[in-house]
């Protein structure tokens, strides 16, 4: 294996911070967070946001399934960490729908979130429903015929970082925060924990570290720009969704 190792450039991450500073910013400070702080939310605007979130990561763990199939050893441990996160993630949410008495996905169903069939009539958002979609249809162009499986390996690591850097910079809005509710502490909590913190900061790493490769082209780099683009669009439309703005 041959790496880039010059330092004369940005690396790939703080590039794609850089590039996308306004959504990055937009991200950071959706109007859902700020009126969970004043405490101004409607619970059905919060019901709504944590099923559909919940649905998301069923979805978002069957694509980092698809990663690890790709991945270097090197990066296993780190994925691995991500795979016990998501476990814990979704029995999480799964326990706080149960007590809102929610309808949950029956154990034998296979869950289709793309497909609007979550089971048990749940209504899938179309914000949700597109996000999924599009990281369906993302697993689709890269592993296509032909086509190689380390390039593909690149582009699903960059939307995993950068869905997972996302939430942590708009949960991190609010790490610290006095003001926050008592309710939604914990919330806040399981997006700004320090571990989540290091996750994000080593899926950085992973990220930088592929894309210095001396066979990454200038196109592969484009590609993943665009993918770090997508994803801040639709992480914006999923904020967007808890107040129906999808409808």
């Amino acid at each position: 294996m041959t790496v880039n190792t010059s330092t004369d450039a940005l690396t790939f991450t703080a590039q794609a911070t850089s590039h996308f500073a306004a959504n990055w910013a937009k991200i950071a400070t959706p109007s859902f967070l700020a009126h969970l702080r004043a405490n101004t939310l409607p619970r059905a605007a919060f019901n709504r946001w944590l099923l559909q979130d919940y649905l998301f990561v069923i979805e978002f763990a069957k694509l980092l399934g698809t990663i690890f199939t790709l991945a270097p050893r090197r990066d296993n441990d780190l994925l691995l960490t991500g795979f016990l996160a998501l476990k814990d993630e979704i029995a999480w949410f799964e326990a706080h729908l149960t007590k809102l008495g929610v309808s949950l996905p029956h154990p034998d169903e296979f869950v289709r979130v793309s497909e609007q069939a979550p089971g048990n009539g749940i209504q899938v958002r179309p914000a949700c429903a597109e996000f999924v979609t599009w990281l369906g249809d993302l697993q689709t162009q890269v592993l296509g015929e032909g086509k190689d499986r380390r390039a593909a390996y690149r582009q699903l690591l960059v939307a995993y970082w950068a869905g997972e850097k996302a939430y942590n910079l708009a949960w991190g809005s609010l790490r610290g925060d006095a003001k926050v509710p008592d309710e939604y502490k914990e919330f806040v909590d399981r997006w700004t924990n320090p571990l989540f913190d290091q996750f994000v900061v080593d899926m950085g790493v992973a990220v930088d570290r592929e894309f210095a490769r001396e066979e990454v082209t200038e196109d592969d780099k484009k590609a993943a720009m665009a993918v770090v683009e997508k994803v801040t669009v639709l992480e914006d439309k999923f904020w967007a969704m808890v107040y129906g703005a999808d409808e």
